[in-house]
């Protein structure tokens, strides 16, 4: 899989640091989001995350046009809910989405819109 460059957010929006770099060994922390990665290929956007010590169902996504939005609720009673929404400029077949959390590695792939699977 040839991966292209993401053009989905500014210069600025690249040049700032947002998510601080963590060992992917620690437990989730409040203080801060988790990294994440985002890839566009030809036929589809990927996001992969390392949500370390999270249950699925702590874990909402909700994908529509223009944008993926990852929120984390925090298990233990409070009701915090960190979140994060990726904006995108390419039209995307959402319901046609796939979904992965293997050992703690979140994979959010997308088909653009007019790519046959």
């Amino acid at each position: 899989m040839q991966k292209i460059q993401w053009t989905g957010v500014s210069q600025k929006e690249q040049d700032m640091d947002f998510f601080p770099e963590s060992s992917p060994h620690k437990l989730f922390e409040w203080s801060s989001f988790p990294k994440l990665d985002v890839y566009e290929t030809q036929n589809e956007i990927i996001v992969k995350s390392y949500i370390g010590g999270i249950s699925r169902e702590n874990i909402l996504i909700d994908i529509g046009q223009g944008h993926i939005k990852l929120s984390i609720k925090d298990g233990e009673g409070n009701n915090r809910i960190r979140n994060r929404t990726i904006p995108l400029h390419t039209r995307l077949m959402c319901e046609q989405s796939r979904l992965l959390y293997e050992e703690d590695l979140l994979t959010i792939m997308v088909p653009k819109m007019g790519v046959e699977y």
